[in-house]
């Protein structure tokens, strides 16, 4: 814990006019709540949380204060690389792979392979492919490797791979998503991570549709349906997961009717405007994909 940040709780506290013996009685003694707020000591995590709990306020909020009431996010190189993606700013991912391309540490090594992959990425995005793109097998090991070698994942480490899974065959994509699902299962009441779940549930059952993967499609639906029922975790998501109910059903029973209502989630997107049009097009080319696999069963 900072040291600095005595020195804010102790400005949190005469503004809220509450003296050292109420903010800290059976947490830590008198002394050392006077050198705490000294910016002389330290304290451990568990006390300071309750010293926040006495001040009615969450770390977020802290943290939001301690950085003088602005966003405390640094602007490090995953940032970097983060919002140059967004905007599919090639200029600078490829100014940043020169930086990076020669390796100091194994967090550098990571991210020139995320580098490597995502400039692929836009590179053969602008051209027409019949078949999937084809990323360099080093870089996707370097990725699956770290997400491997760690035992217990956080949700940042659930954020990278959420962000990156893309790039493995689909046997490890399958794998390491139900690693994810298993270990977020832990974060159950953490709105952060409720969110990551979603996001998690809903590519990959996207990707299982794409690889005819009925079994995945059953065994998680229902828990994809459970973590998009709050529409404020977004109404892409829960919109995508009444899709998926209605092309699954629609393939194991070849109802016309579950055709029909996933017809009508696509007509709304595109009638929801530009900012949807995306999300309605891969929703047309999921629904064909499902419209051929259903033809054939039936032609054989």
């Amino acid at each position: 814990m900072e040291s600095d940040y005595g020195k804010v709780v102790r400005d949190i506290r005469l503004n809220k006019g509450y003296s050292q013996k109420y903010l800290y009685s059976g947490i830590v003694s008198k002394t050392y709540a006077i050198d705490f707020e000294k910016g002389l000591h330290d304290m451990s995590v568990t006390k300071f949380m309750d010293v926040l709990a006495r001040l009615d306020m969450g770390y977020k909020e802290f943290k939001f204060i301690a950085n003088n009431y602005q966003s405390p996010e640094e602007i490090t190189s995953d940032v970097l690389v983060a919002i140059a993606a967004n905007r599919g700013d090639i200029e600078t991912l490829k100014k940043l792979q020169t930086y990076y391309d020669k390796p100091k540490s194994e967090q550098d090594k990571i991210l020139k392979a995320r580098l490597n992959l995502l400039i692929y990425s836009y590179e053969e995005s602008q051209y027409t492919h019949t078949e999937p793109a084809v990323y360099k097998k080093e870089d996707v090991e370097i990725l699956k490797n770290y997400l491997v070698s760690i035992d217990s994942w956080t949700i940042s480490e659930s954020n990278f791979f959420l962000n990156n899974g893309h790039y493995f065959d689909y046997d490890t994509y399958r794998f390491l998503t139900e690693s994810a699902l298993k270990q977020l299962e832990r974060y159950n009441t953490f709105q952060e991570a409720i969110k990551v779940k979603s996001f998690l549930l809903c590519n990959f059952l996207s990707t299982a549709i794409e690889n005819q993967d009925w079994n995945s499609l059953k065994k998680y639906r229902e828990s994809f349906f459970d973590v998009t029922k709050d529409t404020g975790e977004g109404f892409q998501q829960r919109t995508l997961c009444v899709l998926t109910y209605s092309l699954y059903d629609y393939v194991m029973t070849k109802d016309q009717t579950f055709l029909l209502n996933a017809k009508k989630i696509e007509e709304m997107c595109y009638l929801l405007g530009s900012d949807y049009h995306r999300l309605a097009q891969g929703m047309t080319d999921t629904i064909e994909f499902c419209e051929n696999i259903v033809s054939n069963q039936l032609n054989n």
